[in-house]
């Protein structure tokens, strides 16, 4: 790894928690104006389909933009950088190949930085793009609004959509520790528990883990709202964060709003599952082949 004359005490700290060695990502530059990951092609890493599920991509991308951006606000220990929002474009499918991810800073304040982030095959074509912010704050309390919003849907029972049972079986199969507890009437409930894989440096679950949840549970409530079964690839994520994940699992209620074509679109929560606080929100839309 290219860097400063010392290693980045975050990196170090980065590289050796237990979400990054899940993944075997490893990274190659980082310094105060841009950040290179690799992320290594494995079974590990596969969807089931040959290619690398999106979820990951998204959570190596996210990654190499906090490393920018913990750099950036001078690697401190002490210093707690937080992201913001975050918005992923799947340009096309990973197919069994190394990925090589690029965050550049496109502009930073006092409390913001603001980094694009491009992942990329072994040939150089891009396969996915990120605009991410990132801030720290001299307080990191929070309140929660709006509770009724999505406590409800904690509880929500619905009829089984015929490929739920299937569906569960992929995920138990490649994903340790997520499961399906409702899925059916364009609706679907994950459960993602705070297991050590899923942890990065600080010990909270990683923000990429709740990526990859994301983008299955917003898929999965679109796939439910039909009864036609159809294979979904996810074109666009969204997701403002809140809250960081401390010693507790987390749930993620997805509920289909809009189908055109075969373009649709969900709206997603993530909770705490004991604090029952909003940890992010935000919207997965996939294209579908029936």
């Amino acid at each position: 790894m290219t860097n400063t004359p010392s290693q980045a005490r975050f990196a170090d700290a980065y590289i050796e928690s237990p979400w990054p060695k899940t993944l075997n990502l490893q990274i190659e530059v980082l310094d105060t104006s841009l950040c290179q990951l690799k992320l290594v092609y494995s079974e590990e890493v596969n969807n089931g389909t040959g290619a690398i599920h999106g979820g990951i991509i998204a959570s190596a991308m996210h990654d190499a933009g906090m490393l920018l951006a913990t750099h950036l606000f001078k690697d401190s220990p002490e210093l707690r950088v937080n992201p913001i929002d975050f918005q992923i474009s799947y340009l096309s499918a990973a197919k069994a190949s190394d990925l090589q991810i690029s965050a550049k800073l496109l502009r930073q304040t006092s409390r913001l930085a603001f980094i694009q982030i491009v992942s990329s095959d072994k040939n150089g074509k891009a396969v996915a793009s990120v605009n991410a912010c990132f801030g720290t704050w001299e307080d990191n309390s929070s309140k929660q609004f709006a509770k009724n919003l999505y406590l409800p849907l904690i509880n929500r029972s619905v009829k089984d959509h015929p490929s739920k049972s299937m569906m569960q079986s992929v995920i138990e199969t490649k994903i340790a520790g997520m499961s399906i507890q409702e899925m059916g009437e364009g609706f679907c409930r994950m459960k993602l528990e705070n297991v050590e894989r899923y942890q990065n440096q600080n010990g909270d679950i990683a923000l990429g883990a709740q990526l990859m949840l994301t983008d299955n549970a917003g898929a999965f409530a679109s796939l439910a709202a039909t009864e036609t079964f159809g294979m979904g690839s996810t074109i666009d994520l969204k997701l403002t964060l809140c809250d960081t994940v401390i010693s507790e699992n987390i749930i993620a209620v997805a509920e289909a709003m809009q189908q055109r074509g075969s373009q649709m679109s969900s709206r997603l929560m993530i909770i705490g599952e004991e604090s029952q606080e909003l940890k992010a929100f935000g919207a997965v839309t996939i294209r579908v082949k029936f």
